[in-house]
């Protein structure tokens, strides 16, 4: 009994190890907002660019829907393991930064690799990318995966 429990520790390891080391290919798309809606959004500290960025992760990835019937208003989230990581690498970089653990160039390179990627993936067939995703908690192993196990193709 002992060795089986063993045996299946050791398969889900390999199996986990396995997946991450899968590299998924995304196809690349431009992405753009308007100047008049960019001037009323609050300011990212990496400036306007990662504004914008932010802005459209949330239009892209969260819709809401009013009820008929009581007039509450829900919000629903797409692809809830891109979105969560975004803002995940999001916090963490600007910890980071003001910790002094990292350079302000590697926080926003960091960051804008992870933004760049969860922007052009939203309609793509991501199911896998998400399961492997979900599985990873950590904000620095999330910044790694998309670094090693991601490529945008043209």
């Amino acid at each position: 009994m002992r060795l089986l429990f063993i045996s299946l520790l050791v398969f889900i390891n390999y199996s986990t190890s396995l997946a991450q080391s899968q590299v998924f290919e995304f196809q690349y798309q431009e992405m753009e907002l308007d100047e008049a809606y960019i001037e009323s959004l609050s300011p990212h500290r990496f400036g306007p660019p990662f504004t914008n960025m932010m802005q459209l992760l949330k239009e892209y990835y969260i819709y809401e829907e009013t009820s008929k019937v009581s007039g509450t208003t829900t919000k629903f989230i797409q692809k809830p393991p891109i979105y969560y990581s975004v803002k995940k690498t999001n916090k963490y970089v600007l910890k980071a930064l003001k910790k002094k653990l990292v350079t302000e160039e590697q926080a926003k390179s960091d960051l804008e690799l992870v933004l760049k990627i969860a922007l052009n993936i939203r309609h793509q067939n991501t199911v896998e990318f998400e399961d492997v995703l979900y599985k990873i908690k950590d904000a620095e192993d999330i910044i790694s995966f998309y670094q090693e196990n991601v490529v945008l193709t043209d």
